[in-house]
C-alpha cells in the first residue's frame, strides 16, 4: 500500500509555473489600479494646491485657478495664433535638434574611436558645455539678427554637447576584443557602424536624443522670449502685462510640448532597443 502525496516540489514544472503565472495575473490588475490611484492622488494634491496659492498668494497677481486656466485655454486653441505660436516652436526645436544631432553623433563617433583624440579635445569639450548659451545670445543677435538662424544657433550650441558627450563615451567602450574582430575580418567602416559601434551606441545615444531634445526646446522658448523669436516665448512676453492668464496657458502649453517630446522618445528608445536587457519585457 503507498500513499501519493501532492506537493509544490513533486508537481511538474510547467504546473508551477501555470500557478506562478496564474497568481501573477491577478495581482496585475490590482497593481495597475493601485498605481492610477496614486497618480490620480498626486494630480488631485497639486489641483488642490494651485487652487489655493491662486485664491490667496497669487491673487494679487491674477494667478489664474485650474478652471480658469482651463477656460483661457479653450479661448486660444480656438485661435490661429496660438497654434502658429505652436508651430513655430516646434519647427525651430525640430531643425535645431537635428542639426545637433547630425554634428554631435559623427564628431562623437570620431573622437570615441581613438584615446589620442579624447585626451586631446576632453579640455575644449568640458569647456564648451559650461557655457551658459544664453550668454551668447547677445552675441548671437548681433551677428546672425533677430529670427530663426538665431535660435536655431544656439539650440545646436546647447543640444550638441550631450550628443557629443554620449557618442564618445559609447564608442570608447567598446570592448578590445570586439575591436579586434573588426581589425582581424577587415569589417568596411558602413560594416563597423552598423554591427558594432550601433548597437553598442543606441543605449548610451537615447539617453542624449532625450536630454538634447529637452535642451532643445528649452533654449526655443527661451530666444523667443529674450530674442522675440516667434513662437511660444514671444506670446508669453507679450500676454504677459495684459492677460496673465494667456501667460501661464502658454506656459502649461511648453510643459505638454516637452512631455509629449519625452514620451515619443521613450517610446522610439522601447522599440529601438527592444534586444537590451534594460528593455526585455517592456515592449508588448
Amino acid at each position: 500500500m503507498s500513499i501519493t502525496t501532492t506537493t509544490e516540489e513533486s508537481r511538474p514544472v510547467t504546473a508551477r509555473r501555470a500557478s506562478r503565472g496564474g497568481r501573477v495575473s491577478r495581482k496585475a490588475p490590482r497593481a495597475r489600479l493601485v498605481s492610477w490611484a496614486q497618480r490620480l492622488g498626486a494630480f488631485a494634491v497639486v489641483i488642490v494646491a494651485w487652487t489655493w496659492f491662486a485664491k490667496t498668494k497669487g491673487a494679487n497677481a491674477d494667478f489664474p485657478t485650474p478652471i480658469e486656466a482651463v477656460d483661457k485655454l479653450i479661448d486660444l486653441v480656438g485661435t490661429s495664433e496660438y497654434w502658429n505660436a505652436v508651430g513655430e516652436t516646434l519647427l525651430t526645436a525640430v531643425i535645431g535638434f537635428l542639426i545637433a544631432v547630425v554634428i554631435g553623433v559623427p564628431v562623437g563617433m570620431l573622437i570615441g574611436m581613438s584615446r589620442r583624440a579624447q585626451l586631446s579635445t576632453q579640455f575644449l569639450v568640458d569647456f564648451g558645455r559650461t557655457i551658459p548659451v544664453i550668454a551668447l545670445l547677445p552675441l548671437a543677435i548681433l551677428v546672425l539678427h533677430i529670427g530663426r538662424s538665431m535660435a536655431i544657433f544656439l539650440i545646436v550650441f546647447g543640444a550638441v554637447w550631450p550628443l557629443l558627450v554620449q557618442s564618445t563615451y559609447a564608442v570608447a567602450q567598446i570592448t578590445p576584443q570586439a575591436r579586434q574582430v573588426v581589425k582581424a575580418f577587415r569589417i568596411t567602416p558602413l560594416e563597423r557602424i552598423r554591427y558594432v559601434y550601433g548597437p553598442s551606441m543606441m543605449p548610451f545615444l537615447t539617453t542624449g536624443l532625450r536630454i538634447a531634445a529637452s535642451i532643445a526646446l528649452l533654449i526655443t522658448v527661451t530666444a523667443g522670449y529674450l530674442g522675440r523669436v516667434p513662437g511660444l516665448g514671444v506670446e508669453m512676453r507679450d500676454s504677459g502685462e495684459t492677460d496673465p492668464h494667456a501667460t501661464f496657458v502658454y506656459m502649461l502649453t511648453c510643459g505638454a510640448l516637452g512631455l509629449l517630446l519625452n514620451m515619443a522618445l521613450v517610446a522610439l528608445q522601447k522599440r529601438v532597443l527592444w534586444w537590451h536587457p534594460s528593455q526585455r519585457g517592456k515592449v508588448q
